[in-house]
């Protein structure tokens, strides 16, 4: 979900219980920064035991919400960010540590992770202890329909204009906005696929992308409510049985789980080296739309695969993808 959406919410809760603007305001601070992380995230190219500073890694956790969350609160409150903030208008000085406004702040904290809860990669909530993704597979990244109306809130906060029923009635909206795209999607999502399918939301609220298993790959198409299936692609590996060995220890660094995050349909290809295998790993999503173009490939595309050398015990990250991928 877009970072203005993230913090109306909870914002608009507080301000609904009739709570003092210092707890709002904490509230929707706490909402906001998880999606911090993206100031962190290149140090996942550091070393393979950072994979967890990937988007959408620590900071969307139940633990790691909460510290991100705190540590804005504790910054912002300090003297010489309030001064700073003051410029922009009083309500923005309110920042401060109290017990009450750090309850907000990790409340807010957690309702990000709900939010981000029903969209495609959804959050790993109980990361270190399980790299598994919690997700509703409802949305894409987010409802982007409603980001205009969140981000006018708070364009009209910056402006010092904005009213209690203001922030009320462009978050009813934006609420049930989001509970009917949910219905909508639920209504449109394919029903009639095979076994170990994999479906995947689109921006496009009636269309969904469904990658079938084939043996050494996937067959990816469009499925849309009112279009029917699209064209066909069909992406296949090409694993020597061999290298199965090496692609387990390639599987087993931090890097690959990051992907893996991200990435739901897996397309490996394998080449010996010397001392070795060098192991290939693309999604065939990822593929399916950059064969389909549109601005939606020219945004994600991501031709480069993550590459993994394998000598002996040892597995390198030897490249990765540079697009934006999810």
């Amino acid at each position: 979900m877009d970072i203005f959406t993230h913090a109306l919410l909870p914002l608009a809760l507080y301000a609904a219980l009739r709570r003092p603007w210092p707890e709002c305001l904490a509230a929707g601070l706490g909402a906001a920064m998880p999606d911090m992380d993206l100031l962190l995230s290149w140090a996942q190219g550091l070393d393979d035991r950072l994979y967890f500073t990937v988007h959408r890694g620590w900071s969307h956790t139940l633990w790691g919400a909460p510290l991100f969350a705190v540590l804005g609160l504790a910054l912002l409150s300090r003297p010489w960010w309030r001064t700073r903030l003051g410029g922009l208008g009083p309500r923005f000085a309110a920042f401060q540590l109290a017990p009450l406004t750090l309850l907000a702040v990790l409340l807010g904290a957690w309702s990000h992770l709900l939010l981000d809860w029903p969209t495609l990669t959804g959050v790993a909530a109980l990361w270190p202890f399980s790299l598994q993704r919690a997700t509703l597979n409802l949305y894409f990244f987010g409802v982007f329909a409603v980001t205009p109306v969140s981000a006018w809130v708070f364009w009209r906060l910056l402006r010092g204009t904005l009213t209690r029923a203001l922030l009320l009635r462009a978050a009813a909206l934006v609420a049930v906005a989001l509970l009917a795209t949910a219905g909508l999607r639920e209504a449109t999502l394919p029903r009639d696929v095979p076994a170990g399918a994999v479906v995947v939301p689109t921006p496009n609220d009636l269309r969904w992308i469904v990658a079938e298993p084939e043996a050494g790959g996937w067959v990816v198409h469009d499925h849309d409510a009112l279009a029917g299936d699209g064209e066909a692609h069909e992406f296949l590996g090409n694993l020597s049985e061999d290298a199965i060995p090496a692609v387990v220890r390639a599987q087993a660094l931090g890097t690959y789980a990051a992907w893996a995050w991200n990435h739901p349909a897996p397309v490996l290809n394998s080449t010996r080296l010397a001392d070795g295998w060098r192991i290939e790993f693309r999604d065939a999503v990822m593929l399916h739309r950059n064969a389909t173009g549109g601005w939606l490939a020219e945004l994600t595309a991501e031709p480069e695969p993550l590459v993994v050398e394998v000598h002996g015990e040892r597995a390198v990250v030897a490249a990765r993808p540079t697009g934006f991928g999810f």
